[in-house]
């Protein structure tokens, strides 16, 4: 099983693209969760920056835990 990271999925200039919150792995989602729910109020701020990055025409679609090998794609464009 790969690691868990916090990402976050944005609509920005057409294109769906995944961001990786920092470079911190979690040995489960529960683990990810309990951190994110932990420092809330600064993903709260980091929420708000993505928003202000990406307007007027983007989108924030989520923020979340899901494991690495799910959401960051290797140079090639494609899963690892």
């Amino acid at each position: 099983m790969d690691k868990f990271i916090v990402f976050a999925t944005i609509f920005f200039q057409g294109e769906v693209k995944q961001l990786e919150y920092k470079a911190i792995d979690f040995s489960s989602k529960e683990e990810c969760y309990e951190y994110m729910t932990k420092h809330d109020k600064h993903f709260g701020e980091v929420v708000d920056d993505i928003r202000q990055s990406i307007q007027p025409t983007g989108r924030l679609l989520v923020i979340g835990c899901s494991e690495r090998n799910k959401i960051v794609r290797n140079d090639n464009g494609e899963w690892n």
